[in-house]
C-alpha cells in the first residue's frame, strides 16, 4: 500500500529478463474520486501500457527485453486530494533449457 500525494508520481522497477511474465494488479483505496493514472514501461521507457483516471486495474506482460521495467501510479491530475492504492506485482521467471 503506498500512498500518492495530490500532485506527485510513484514510480517501482523490476529488472527482467526475455520471455519472463509480469502482472501488476491495482486498486485505489482511499482519496476523492478514487481514480489514478498507472503506466508500465520498458527498458527503453516505451509505453507498455497506460490506464487514465481508473479505480482498479490489470496488467500482464512478457517481457521482450532484458532490462528495467518501470510503472508508476500518478495523482498529478489532482491538484487537492492524496490518493491510497494498494497494488501487487506477480511473476514467472522464464529459464531457459541448460
Amino acid at each position: 500500500i503506498i500512498e500518492i500525494a495530490a500532485s506527485h508520481k510513484e514510480c517501482s522497477f523490476e529488472d527482467l529478463h526475455v520471455n519472463d511474465k509480469m502482472t501488476v494488479t491495482y486498486q485505489v483505496r482511499g482519496g476523492r474520486n478514487l481514480d489514478i493514472d498507472f503506466w508500465l514501461a520498458d527498458p527503453n521507457n516505451l509505453a507498455l501500457e497506460k490506464h487514465l483516471k481508473q479505480s482498479t486495474g490489470a496488467v500482464s506482460i512478457i517481457t521482450e527485453h532484458d532490462g528495467r521495467y518501470k510503472y508508476c501510479f500518478s495523482n498529478q491530475m489532482s491538484t487537492v486530494a492524496d490518493k491510497i492504492v494498494s497494488f501487487n506485482v506477480h511473476g514467472v521467471v522464464y529459464v531457459g533449457e541448460d
